[in-house]
């Protein structure tokens, strides 16, 4: 497949010629899903027909794909070229120019979780108010997770959250409903570390 170079960044000749339609620059979080493979991406521009993202997994090859950016609906879409960790992505359907807009301002839907995570399962020791209690991971994300307890959590507090094979994590409960507890993390996990600990260590679904 032919490429050209913008503003130093490798992009695939999609369709015919060139492409046609200028693309945006954006830094926002999305989740890719193929094959049963969730992965974190950063999508680093926009179109209303397609993104250029980083991919912090491995394990994806050209074809179809599922996108989910910032706190938009799951869509459609087909990778048609990999590199460095990279990847061009058409979507099978085009995005409104209302929600390139609105991904380019940062501005995200009223009442909608801007970062999306990673739903996935593995054992958790949550530590706080001097107990140990044991937990599930729900799901994650750089700047938070969803874990689940025998009890409920108070919320507004501080607690240290350990799952194997990453660093304890300083937290706060945000809410906490019928043995489901929201957390924030105090400092945001490398999203290339939560990749790394996803593809050694997690069974995860889109």
């Amino acid at each position: 497949m032919p490429v050209m170079e913008v503003d130093g960044s490798t992009l695939a000749n999609v369709g015919e010629g060139e492409r046609r339609e200028p693309r945006a620059l954006v830094l926002r979080v999305g989740l890719l899903e193929q094959e049963g493979k969730t992965s974190f991406c950063l999508v680093k521009d926009i179109s209303c027909s397609g993104i250029r993202a980083k991919i912090y997994s491995n394990g994806f090859a050209a074809g179809p794909v599922k996108v989910r950016i910032a706190d938009e609906d799951v869509r459609g879409a087909q990778i048609v070229w990999l590199a460095d960790g990279h990847a061009g992505i058409n979507f099978d359907r085009g995005l409104a120019r209302e929600t390139v807009r609105r991904l380019n301002s940062k501005r995200g839907s009223s009442g909608r979780r801007s970062i999306p995570r990673i739903a996935a399962a593995a054992r958790a020791l949550v530590k706080m108010d001097g107990r140990n209690m044991p937990a599930e991971l729900c799901d994650i994300s750089s700047f938070g997770a969803k874990i689940r307890t025998k009890k409920d959590l108070a919320p507004n507090r501080p607690a240290i959250v350990e799952v194997p094979d990453l660093p304890p994590i300083a937290a706060y409960v945000r809410w906490s409903d019928s043995g489901e507890s929201g957390l924030v993390f105090a400092t945001p996990i490398p999203m290339q570390v939560i990749g790394h600990w996803i593809d050694g260590r997690l069974r995860v679904r889109a």
